[in-house]
């Protein structure tokens, strides 16, 4: 309102009056509403976030027509005073900062209100940790259909790092969507059963409580199988020296227990606790065995790292128990060649003694015995050369007892060799077949007694370099006796002819081998 002072004149006498004249003028009246704060969350966490300041003309006029006034910004409340230094429409605020906004009356040009308001630049909570979170489990035991529970939150610590769990919350959501919108989180992340079998993501929503920013992130959850290991068949070897202890290279069964999988290592297990608590045989080629039959237990891994667990019998088998001292064989040279044919089966009965389900096959080496190479064709036949005998005038064939039963992881019977001596013995070189002896008398009856050691004494039987001492001389009345060693004459034995003829047995004492020869006796008158 205008205020005007008006004087008033009148003719003869003047009296100073006062005239007060209202006169409204349509101004309009300006209002700065006040706006609320532009709050954005930071996606690089710079702290600079560019702004539309426009976007908050609306506020502040409120109801009033934007064609009446001029809208402008400023740094500071002089500015916006005197309507200096506008703010460009895109302004990038650092952090937190007031910005006034000034509305001015386009009509008067001079009229205008102020309001202020806050750019609020807030961090985005920040993933720490490695860029790979993935998670990796093994299959469930005896399962491989590529599901299993895992435990989310195993990495909940590095995704928070520096971050302090009262001022971010973490979720965890099988769906991008649910995280951005923060839905469906899953309820229990700790055992959490995946829905993909074998690979599937999830998606983690990383939260400021206060300013409500929020980082969404992933990881990958994956299965692994197990390897799938075949029940291996017992190993079994044969004993060597009746203890029920050998040793085994229990890595034979590995391609039998893994079939064609390929990347799986082994490891050995003496008892179930040492299985348990990881403690494994240091060498499996070379284990000797504490128990028969004895159960070992095996863990096979894969390149993953899954493993899954099995067991092998063990076993020493019982090897044949022969005669190992069998009665030699000797056979008296027929031709003084050194050479003889021997049954050698004679002593089969003698070897196998009385055990069942045993073969025997006879060698020239020990090698061949153990290898069972070059088995001598006909047994019963075998030509023995005594060129070949050893110091003791032997030559030893070797004789392997084999089970038809016991038969090793290598389909090898067990066998035992044993050694069975053979001599072809040497007869007694006499100097002549047929010997004189000449006994005189006294009383011409044509009658003598005889001392048979005397007649030895006296024949001159061996030849050089044999000693008599060396053999034993009986005299038999007969070639029979003499063969049978029966009936032998004894000293003080008288004529019944003359001339008169006996027999003599010389017998090798060290071969008990012997040759019979007839000797006539003669009396002298």
């Amino acid at each position: 309102d205008l205020h005007y002072p008006l004087r008033r004149q009148r003719q003869m006498c003047i009296r100073d009056s006062l005239l007060l004249l209202f006169i409204t003028n349509s101004i309009l009246a300006q209002v700065a509403n006040q706006p609320n704060d532009l709050v954005v969350c930071d996606d690089d966490n710079d702290g600079v976030f560019c702004f539309d300041l426009s976007i908050q003309n609306a506020q502040v006029l409120g109801s009033q027509n934007p064609a009446d006034y001029t809208i402008t910004y400023h740094a500071t409340q002089a500015d916006a005073d005197s309507d200096s230094n506008p703010l460009p429409v895109t302004y990038c605020a650092v952090f937190i900062e007031t910005i006034f906004v000034r509305v001015e009356d386009i009509a008067s040009g001079v009229m205008f209100d102020t309001a202020s308001f806050d750019l609020i630049v807030n961090l985005t909570p920040t993933i720490s940790g490695p860029a790979n979170l993935d998670l990796f489990l093994c299959d469930e035991p005896n399962s491989n259909d590529g599901f299993t529970t895992f435990d989310l939150t195993t990495n909940e610590a590095q995704i928070l790092g520096t971050q302090s769990p009262s001022d971010v919350s973490l979720g965890y959501f099988e769906t991008p969507e649910d995280a951005a919108n923060d839905v469906n989180q899953i309820s229990n992340p700790s055992s959490y059963a995946n829905i993909n079998a074998y690979n599937q993501t999830v998606y983690f929503r990383l939260s400021n409580i206060l300013t409500g920013c929020f980082t969404i992130g992933s990881f990958n959850i994956v299965v692994f199988d197990n390897p799938i290991l075949i029940q291996p068949t017992p190993l079994s070897v044969c004993d060597d020296d009746a203890d029920e202890v050998a040793t085994f290279n229990l890595t034979t069964r590995e391609s039998q227990i893994v079939g064609t999988q390929m990347g799986v290592s082994f490891e050995y297990f003496e008892t179930a606790s040492d299985l348990a608590n990881n403690v494994p045989i240091a060498n499996p080629t070379l284990y000797q065995n504490i128990l028969n039959p004895q159960t070992i237990y095996i863990r096979g891994t894969s390149l993953d790292g899954c493993s899954a667990d099995t067991t092998l019998t063990i076993r020493v088998l019982p090897i044949p128990t022969p005669n190992m001292t069998p009665t030699p064989l000797e056979a008296c040279d027929d031709n003084a060649d050194g050479i003889l044919t021997f049954d050698l089966t004679e002593r089969e009965a003698e070897i196998l003694n009385g055990e069942a389900n045993v073969i025997l096959s006879y060698f020239i080496s020990a090698t061949d015995a153990t290898m069972n190479q070059n088995p001598i064709a006909d047994p019963t036949m075998s030509t023995v050369d005594m060129a070949n005998a050893n110091a003791n005038d032997q030559v030893i064939i070797y004789v392997r007892v084999e089970s038809q039963v016991q038969i090793d992881s290598n389909l090898e019977p067990c066998f035992k060799v044993i050694e069975l001596p053979v001599t072809v013995l040497s007869l007694p070189v006499l100097t002549s077949s047929s010997y004189d002896y000449v006994f005189c008398e006294y009383d011409n009856d044509n009658v003598g007694q005889y001392n048979w050691d005397e007649v030895t004494a006296s024949l001159n039987l061996l030849s050089a370099p044999q000693n008599i001492n060396d053999f034993t001389v009986t005299y038999h009345s007969t070639v029979s006796n003499a063969m049978n060693n029966t009936a032998a004459l004894v000293n003080g034995y008288e004529n019944t002819s003359d001339p008169h003829t006996v027999f003599i047995r010389v017998t090798n004492n060290l071969s008990l081998i012997h040759i019979s020869e007839p000797t006539r006796l003669g009396m002298i008158s």
